[in-house]
């Protein structure tokens, strides 16, 4: 995996948590993890595991001398399968993931109802381009503010690999070009080199909108610096990475397990979105310590939009104002959904 720590530990406990359901195929887990690693070093990496793997769970830069990579671990009978970012081009079994496009709508949704009506520079902050599933990210988010708030304008921030110090460097240079921002979407890593960029420059950010929640960016939306951060449901797609390799193997019946896929079109609850404690329009709530929203998904975004889910929920209405921190879940499988209900009155 090239992704930074905070990430690849976060994957690293979903495979793990995962295999008391395979114990009958005893299944042994390498780890191979890097913050940064080069596309040489990546090939390198791979033909090596080939030597004594099964199969691969892969999460890299697409290129296409990885892809020529994989095509070659295919035809050795060791099957690759993409998370989080694809390698669509590639001979991999599958892509295992969320909807990145519908993630970026649906961050783009809840920031055009947090921001109001004035004008707002944005900064959609990226490790690199060259992840696909980033990039993605950053295109859903950005159709998403065209259609929800096409007053708001946005500059795309690439570099940095989501590692803390180098996001704290390409910002700084962004904010000197740039002293009008005033909101943050970042599709990767490095939340706490932004955030000091920005307060080193005492700039306000308006609204910060990010991705998982793992410790560290607990500990940012705890302190009040995150105001919402998109979840997945990694151990749902360690279960699919398994199934898909030993299916490959012929171990399990294949079924369409080897169809190319989104793990969210079997409408599985992939993604939750945690909040900081405020509602759709922005007010403040008493308490900014986040907790895992206990109510059922919503298959009906507007339903979610509209009602309290159970008794504890917090609905998203702008006369709401919330009274505890408990944020809300939503299913990746209805993000594109949901966007469609920025169009109905809340």
């Amino acid at each position: 995996m090239h992704t930074p720590e905070r990430f690849s530990e976060l994957v690293r406990e979903a495979l793990s948590s995962q295999l008391a359901s395979f114990n009958p195929f005893r299944i042994q887990l390498r780890f191979h993890c890097y913050e940064d690693i080069s596309e040489r070093e990546m090939n390198a990496l791979l033909k090596k595991c080939a030597l004594s793997s099964h199969g691969v769970i892969l999460k890299a830069m697409n290129s296409p001398s990885l892809v020529s990579t994989i095509d070659a671990l295919l035809k050795r009978r060791v099957p690759v399968v993409t998370i989080v970012t694809d390698i669509p081009s590639s001979a991999r079994l599958r892509y295992i993931g969320m909807d990145n496009v519908d993630a970026g709508k649906a961050a783009a949704f809840l920031m055009s109802k947090w921001l109001g009506a004035d004008s707002t520079q944005i900064a959609a902050v990226t490790g690199s381009n060259d992840f696909i599933g980033e990039r993605e990210r950053i295109a859903g988010f950005i159709s998403g503010i065209e259609q929800f708030a096409p007053r708001n304008s946005i500059n795309v921030v690439a570099g940095g690999l989501g590692i803390d110090h180098q996001m704290y460097a390409c910002l700084c240079q962004y904010l000197d070009a740039h002293p009008h921002t005033e909101a943050v979407y970042t599709v990767g890593g490095g939340n706490a080199g932004i955030i000091r960029a920005f307060a080193e420059r005492n700039r306000r950010i308006k609204t910060f909108i990010g991705h998982d929640f793992d410790r560290e960016n607990r500990a940012l939306m705890q302190a009040g610096k995150i105001d919402a951060l998109i979840e997945h449901n990694l151990q749902l797609d360690a279960q699919t990475a398994f199934r898909s390799l030993l299916a490959f193997h012929g171990f399990i019946p294949e079924g369409d397990s080897l169809k190319p896929l989104f793990t969210d079109q079997h409408h599985h609850p992939v993604q939750y979105v945690y909040l900081k404690g405020r509602c759709a329009v922005g007010e403040e709530c008493a308490s900014t310590s986040p907790q895992r929203y206990a109510g059922v998904t919503h298959s009906d975004p507007c339903s979610w939009l509209s009602t309290t889910a159970s008794t504890n929920a917090t609905p998203l209405r702008p006369s709401y104002t919330c009274g505890t921190a408990a944020p809300v879940r939503l299913s990746a499988c209805c993000a594109s959904r949901l966007c469609k209900a920025a169009a109905k009155p809340l």
